[in-house]
């Protein structure tokens, strides 16, 4: 059975404590493939979700706080509005995922792939962009107070968030 075919409340797309529960449950056993899963405002904070595939998931809204995400592959997940405040993101590949108005406040990134990622009116606060391939992302208005960008030219930089980032 894949996660998908869970019953999911499709007027608010919000999952379910249960739905929570067994994603983690499966995960505990092994599992590790859950694309397309419909988390929609799903209650992960400190969720251990290392190395899962969540490609193309409904994520919208969701908390992920501290979740540890590490190597994850979130490639076109949908994580507008979702809360991923100081989540373990490192290594994990976003290209092309909606994170838009997203918090990832003192998030770890490195070595992420966020290609084409749509990070506008993310939080951004504390980031650290060591590694990180931001090729063709959108981080129109999105705050970058105190971010780290050690392998970014000031250029480039400049280009990514607005000729008056620092």
């Amino acid at each position: 059975m894949t996660l998908t075919t869970v019953p999911v409340t499709t007027r608010d797309a919000v999952a379910t404590a249960r739905e929570v529960d067994e994603l983690l449950t499966r995960y505990a056993a092994g599992e590790r493939d859950f694309p397309g899963a419909q988390l929609g405002h799903a209650d992960l904070d400190d969720a251990s979700l290392t190395g899962a595939t969540l490609a193309n998931a409904d994520l919208r809204g969701a908390s992920l706080e501290r979740a540890n995400l590490w190597g994850a592959i979130l490639t076109g997940a949908q994580l507008a509005d979702a809360t991923l405040r100081g989540a373990d993101l490192r290594r994990a590949s976003l290209a092309g995922a909606n994170l838009r108005g997203a918090d990832l406040r003192d998030a770890l990134i490195i070595g992420s792939d966020l290609r084409r990622a749509d990070l506008r009116g993310a939080n951004l606060s504390g980031v650290n962009f060591y590694c990180v391939d931001l090729t063709d992302a959108d981080l129109t208005g999105a705050d970058v107070t105190g971010a780290q960008r050690y392998d970014l030219l000031v250029g480039q930089w400049r280009r990514l968030v607005g000729a008056s980032a620092d």
